[in-house]
This record gives structure tokens, C-alpha cells and sequence, in this order.
């Protein structure tokens, strides 16, 4: 009799098990398990300098680009707004008679590309009284990028300004003025670098 209360009780107890059984599979199936971290940074290529043309890198500032032979290079300077910059020159920085590029590197402080590009365009119109002239979705290497023209200053300059890896990058041609002299150089300066423009760490 013992025996057969036993089997009895057990026999009530299987259904409960199984119950709880497929009440914790259920909870193991709807946890949510964190993706694995991917490293996705990695070196990019700096393009091969062809002749005529000389590779610049700057690690600290993370670019590289092509430069028309007979530009020298100064990556030592400091912007007024406390950023790094590199200069690309002919005789000297100040040199207006030939072209010249100055690269600033900024900390964004959080802010996107539109954020930044309406600022800037902001600035110049209060400076200027009017409203600058730009250009929406060009590249710089494989970031997005807005390019302002003609940008008042000691002369007209063109202004790429692009935000990679929470760094604010504005590169500054001139003179952007067709009846210049410099002109045609600057626009081979300009096609050059923008050909050959690589981050060195992807975003």
C-alpha cells in the first residue's frame, strides 16, 4: 500500500517538474546576451605618391595626403583656438603670392558635422553681413564633409570642414579668388589633397 501512495505521489509530482523544466528554458531563451566588442579600428592606407607628388602623414593629428612637389610643411603650429595646425606653403607661411593650405585639428566637444558647419556658417555671415556660399556632401577620405567658398579673410579661402573620431578637421585653401594668380595652383593643390585625403584609424 506504502508502494503504491509512492507512485501515486510521484506521478503527481512529473507534471509540476516538466512545468518548471520549461519555465526556465523559456527565461534562458528570452536573455539577452551582449555582443562581443569588435575592434574596428585599423590602420588605413596612405595612397603611393606618384611622380610629381610627395606623401605628407601626420600620426599625431591621424591623416595622410598627397602634396604637388615644391610645398614645404610645418605641423608644429597651434590655431588661435588653442587646436593643432599644419601649414603647406611655398617660400613661407605668409607667402600670399603662391597657394597655401592650413589644416586645424579641434576637439568637437560632442558636436555633429551639421552643428559644426552651421556655426561656421553663422560666424562668417556675421563677420561678412551676407550668408556664405557652400557645398553639402562632399568627401574628405571617407567622411562627410561640407566646403564653404570664398570665405572672406585676408584672402578668399575655401574651407573644407569635416568631424572624425570626436575631432573637428577644417582645411583652409586660398586664394579662392579666380582672377588671383595663385589660383590655378591653389586648384591643384586642392584637387591633390582632396584625391588623396586618408584618416589613418577608421571611425
Amino acid at each position: 500500500m506504502k508502494h503504491k501512495s509512492l507512485l501515486f505521489f510521484i506521478i503527481l509530482l512529473l507534471p509540476l517538474l516538466a512545468a518548471c523544466r520549461a519555465t526556465n528554458d523559456t527565461e534562458m531563451d528570452n536573455e539577452i546576451v551582449p555582443e562581443p566588442t569588435v575592434a574596428i579600428n585599423a590602420e588605413a592606407k596612405c595612397p603611393d605618391a606618384p611622380v610629381g607628388t610627395t606623401l605628407f602623414t601626420n600620426l599625431e593629428d591621424g591623416f595622410c595626403l598627397l602634396l604637388p612637389d615644391g610645398y614645404a610643411v610645418d605641423d608644429s603650429l597651434t590655431s588661435s583656438s588653442g587646436g593643432t595646425e599644419t601649414a603647406v606653403y611655398v617660400d613661407s607661411p605668409l607667402d600670399a603670392t603662391h597657394p597655401r593650405l592650413f589644416i586645424t585639428v579641434e576637439n568637437a566637444n560632442g558636436r555633429s558635422l551639421d552643428e559644426i558647419t552651421t556655426a561656421k556658417a553663422a560666424e562668417i555671415e556675421a563677420s561678412t553681413g551676407s550668408s556664405p556660399t557652400w557645398t553639402f556632401g562632399i568627401m574628405l577620405g571617407d567622411s562627410a564633409a561640407n566646403q564653404f567658398e570664398q570665405v572672406p579673410g585676408q584672402d578668399l579661402s575655401r574651407q573644407v570642414v569635416a568631424v572624425r573620431n570626436g575631432r573637428f578637421y577644417t582645411l583652409t585653401f586660398t586664394p579662392d579668388d579666380a582672377s588671383a594668380d595663385a589660383y590655378a595652383d591653389m586648384q591643384t593643390l586642392y584637387d591633390t589633397v582632396l584625391g588623396s585625403f586618408n584618416f589613418l584609424w577608421h571611425a
